[in-house]
């Protein structure tokens, strides 16, 4: 069906420049909110970031807390186990300059051993008065 009119053809061509200026005006309007939506997101995958950057500092913070708590812990249990072996090495040495072995029982003369025997740096039968 063809136009009636050239008036009719005018009105047809006005109504779609209008539609083409509607159109135009929604995608200017869509192109701001998306640039608005952007900024938007950026803005909160920045401040993400930064809060995951702050945890992460918090939890490295505790790790090397927990890790200093475990060296001094280390530390006292060694010292206590070296406490532990000087005060046994210190009554080994005490048994020793009465004479007797560190199990407590007496050994005879005749084994090499006497009762001075640590203190005089000779062998053990002659620390006792025996042939060597």
């Amino acid at each position: 069906m063809a136009p009636r009119s050239d008036e009719e053809l005018s009105d047809h061509v006005d109504r779609i420049r209008a539609d083409i200026a509607a159109l135009s005006e929604t995608v200017r309007q869509l192109v701001g909110d998306t640039a608005g939506i952007q900024a938007t997101l950026k803005q909160r995958v920045g401040s993400a970031a930064k809060q995951a950057a702050h945890a992460g500092g918090d939890i490295l913070g505790e790790a090397g807390a927990l890790g200093e708590e475990a060296v001094e812990a280390a530390a006292r249990g060694a010292t206590a186990a070296v406490d532990s072996i000087e005060t046994q090495i210190g009554s080994q040495r005490s048994r020793r300059r009465s004479g007797r072995p560190a199990d407590g029982s007496r050994l005879p003369r005749s084994a090499g051993y006497c009762s001075f025997w640590p203190r005089v740096s000779r062998s053990p039968r002659a620390r006792c008065g025996l042939p060597a």
